[in-house]
């Protein structure tokens, strides 16, 4: 009708299904799997325990009851009070200068524009009431990942398929930026 207010979509994804070319692209690395899965899980254990030995990094912890895991990326958490207050940004800009690609990770999802819009969308709020959708905003507050997003460094999978040499330059370049942290 004329003059009505309108309202953006809520839908806000993507389409992310493969082609048929992809298809068969992926069907032929197949074959690669097992072995790049293993080089990944051996890198990553022998990462970790480099790592681990750093004050200020934390590789990411895996539940005793996994009995494999994917490794499409490696996460460690970066305390910057361990490295003279330089804020993760820095940290990443440093790993960067060193030859070492890094990356923040996921955003905190709950306080992306799209979710956040949906606690004042008016379908909801007529279904649910101003309360219902506070009490909605309010349960999605996730304070232990919100720590998690923030202090999170994520290392892509083609970084675990290196060699056991590559693990060692890059717990020497963090070791090399604690070093350096007050200078950087």
């Amino acid at each position: 009708r004329a003059g009505a207010k309108q309202v953006a979509p809520l839908g806000r994804g993507a389409n992310f299904r493969m082609t048929e070319l992809q298809a068969a692209l992926l069907l032929s690395q197949l074959r690669h799997f097992e072995e790049q899965q293993a080089v990944r899980g051996q890198n990553a254990a022998y990462l970790s325990s480099l790592l681990s030995q750093i004050p200020g990094i934390a590789p990411a912890r895996i539940n005793q009851e996994c009995t494999r895991h994917a490794w499409h990326i490696y996460i460690f958490r970066y305390d910057q009070s361990q490295f003279a207050g330089l804020t993760r940004a820095k940290f990443l800009r440093a790993l960067s200068a060193e030859g070492i690609d890094a990356s923040t990770g996921y955003a905190q999802l709950n306080k992306t524009p799209h979710v956040r819009a949906i606690a004042s969308n008016p379908h909801y709020l007529r279904i649910y009431g101003k309360s219902g959708m506070a009490a909605w905003e309010e349960r999605n507050q996730t304070p232990i990942t919100d720590r998690l997003c923030n202090e999170g460094v994520w290392l892509w999978q083609r970084t675990l398929l290196g060699a056991r040499s590559d693990m060692e330059r890059i717990a020497e370049a963090i070791r090399k930026i604690r070093s350096r942290a007050s200078e950087i």
